[in-house]
């Protein structure tokens, strides 16, 4: 790869996504960098969404895959199959880069990198109604304490070498918190993480499924459970103080 330009991967799972696959593609395509393909998994939509994604594709970037899965890591683990570049990353239908620059700064920091890290994060902005909201994750160090309070830095800015996330893929028994478990898995087996104090990206922080209310307790149970696995000696410590502040939690709202 040090010889060569690097290869992004861009991958956009969707289902019934007509209002939002547009502005996701569009920022997708107005990168200043041209080494990327743009592959976006559409899982049998029965509104508009493929028309939209073919009517405003435009070029080889993009490759549209309309198929029946089984939820979103297996769409995400299929399309991930399709990729041939050296670095991933997933942006959902409705979030979208920061600027038309993400690509090309970002591919600048890696051939800047003569480790060639595994993982390159940056922070991200949050959508909201009352405006964007910065996001910003301050190093490497960070990492490890967003896991162990079942939080991690938002996938929508993390590029992982392509080779590695093939490797270990998403574990689909983890229905909500499988790039949780993924990350954790990655910095478990000690894989290379870099920080790029940039803005990767911008997301609707309340359209994912760990986002919605009626998820959270599954949710919590399936970041409990990747901790117990990977990291069982921080699981018995922290599991007292994780329930008192889940409960507290609960009780203010």
């Amino acid at each position: 790869m040090s010889s060569r330009q690097i290869k992004f991967s861009i991958i956009t799972v969707c289902l019934n996504a007509e209002n939002t696959i547009l502005e996701t593609l569009r920022s997708v395509k107005c990168q200043l960098f041209c080494n990327y393909e743009y592959i976006i998994w559409d899982g049998k939509s029965q509104d508009d969404t493929v028309k939209i994604i073919r009517e405003n594709a435009g070029d080889d970037h993009v490759m549209v895959i309309s198929e029946k899965d089984s939820g979103l890591y297996n769409a995400m683990n299929r399309a991930l199959q399709k990729c041939t570049g050296d670095y991933v990353l997933f942006l959902n239908s409705g979030d979208t880069f920061a600027d038309e620059k993400v690509l090309s700064d970002v591919a600048e920091w890696i051939k800047k990198d003569d480790a060639r890290a595994d993982l390159y994060f940056g922070n991200v902005l949050r959508k909201r109604e009352e405006g964007d909201i910065l996001e910003r994750y301050r190093g490497r160090a960070i990492v490890m304490r967003l896991l162990l309070a079942g939080r991690m830095p938002c996938h929508q800015s993390i590029f992982t070498r392509a080779e590695l996330m093939k490797k270990y893929g998403f574990d689909e028994s983890y229905s909500i918190t499988a790039d949780y478990n993924f990350l954790m898995k990655c910095y478990k087996n000690k894989h290379a993480i870099r920080y790029i104090d940039r803005v990767i990206s911008k997301f609707d922080c309340t359209a994912g499924i760990s986002s919605q209310d009626e998820n959270l307790n599954e949710m919590r149970r399936q970041d409990d459970r990747s901790m117990k696995e990977l990291y069982p000696i921080w699981f018995y410590i922290l599991k007292p103080v994780k329930w008192a502040g889940r409960r507290l939690k609960d009780f203010v709202k």
